[in-house]
């Protein structure tokens, strides 16, 4: 699928979801900032930036945050949270942009090796959940 589809289902499911929530979104008119979307949360307005995976593997799915330049690769920098799509299972999750690094795997499964510790599950970064937080 073209990465430019692939990104505007992601970021479509995101705001869908934050508008069901009744909260107000805005969108650029163009497509070269990077920022996706803009929220008003409780009087704020916060910076989104969506990445979405086509599928899971291995009982994960994995993130790249960094965009692609002409040279190579570059980390965000004008963005407040990432949201995080799988069209697979149309899981939606949210990390705040400070705290997160370069990548991030999610998991839906655990590991072969029962390992736990360390592990980045997928209800601890729930979007639904945070929005009922609010």
């Amino acid at each position: 699928m073209n990465t430019k589809v692939l990104g505007r289902i992601g970021e479509l499911n995101a705001i869908e979801t934050f508008l069901s929530y009744n909260i107000p979104v805005y969108e650029p008119t163009i497509d070269v900032y990077e920022v996706d979307f803009i929220a008003e949360i409780n009087g704020e307005f916060k910076k989104f930036q969506v990445k979405t995976t086509q599928n899971i593997k291995d009982g994960k799915m994995s993130f790249d945050f960094r965009k692609t330049i002409k040279n190579g690769h570059k980390q965000y920098e004008n963005i407040d949270y990432y949201i995080i799509y799988c069209i697979e299972n149309s899981y939606l999750g949210i990390l705040d942009f400070k705290s997160t690094g370069d990548y991030i795997s999610i998991r839906f499964v655990k590991p072969k090796n029962n390992q736990v510790k360390g592990i980045n599950w997928h209800q601890d970064y729930e979007l639904n959940k945070y929005l009922k937080s609010l």
